[in-house]
């Protein structure tokens, strides 16, 4: 069992960290008073919630010439993670429950011989590859025949499934297009106020706009990069 430093320990060496960098790199007035606001004790703070905050502290550093170093040592606070905790929508993507299903979407690409949507599609009609998931309708009939090249076809596994970029088959090509999970996602109702778009992450009583589609997608991608780093 490796030894987790306490947590405040962690949050005063990032202060630390960060109460040299006023004299040795410059900053504007906006750079101060985000470095002052960041360095603001919360005796309430979770360590999900800190770690949160450094990263998106972090993310304006990088902005700052001559940053670089002190990028590199702040920490994250190491998080003694339960699979029984309530999984909240602020965890940093790495702590997902396997038991979410992640929602892969491709779309089919033209073959190289139509020049344009008017020209016959000879895969329209076919079977899809089994790798994608079939819907039922409520007429009881199965969605499993290849359509229009438009449509977007899915697969849904566990979090940690390593989606392949590309799906080839019977010489058709499927390119993925997004990742997303739609426990993180969250859509609201239509005549909710938030108007059937994703609820705000709430951090500390205060709403963070959620990843899009496409920054899930690269979040997730580089989690099992460096899994697989891990392992090599």
């Amino acid at each position: 069992m490796p030894e987790y430093p306490i947590e405040a320990d962690v949050k005063q060496e990032n202060a630390a960290e960060l109460g040299h960098i006023i004299n040795q790199i410059t900053m504007t007035d906006s750079d101060r008073r985000l470095l002052s606001e960041f360095l603001k004790r919360d005796e309430k703070e979770s360590a999900s919630a800190y770690n949160f905050k450094l990263k998106k502290f972090k993310e304006h550093l990088e902005t700052i010439p001559n940053s670089e170093e002190f990028v590199k040592a702040l920490k994250a606070v190491p998080l003694m993670y339960d699979e029984s905790d309530t999984w909240q929508r602020y965890y940093p993507i790495e702590m997902t429950p396997k038991s979410h299903l992640i929602h892969a979407a491709y779309r089919r690409i033209p073959p190289k011989f139509m020049l344009s949507f008017r020209d016959s599609d000879p895969f329209h009609g076919k079977e899809m590859p089994y790798i994608f998931y079939r819907t039922i309708s409520v007429l009881g009939f199965v969605d499993d025949k290849v359509e229009e090249l438009t449509k977007l076809y899915y697969i849904i596994k566990p979090f940690g499934y390593d989606f392949p970029d590309s799906v080839e088959s019977d010489g058709m090509i499927f390119r993925l297009l997004e990742l997303y999970n739609p426990q993180y996602v969250c859509l609201t109702k239509r005549y909710s106020k938030y108007k059937g778009l994703p609820k705000p992450i709430m951090v500390n009583g205060k709403p963070e706009a959620p990843m899009s589609n496409q920054e899930y997608t690269l979040q997730y991608k580089k989690y099992l990069r460096n899994i697989v780093a891990q392992v090599e």
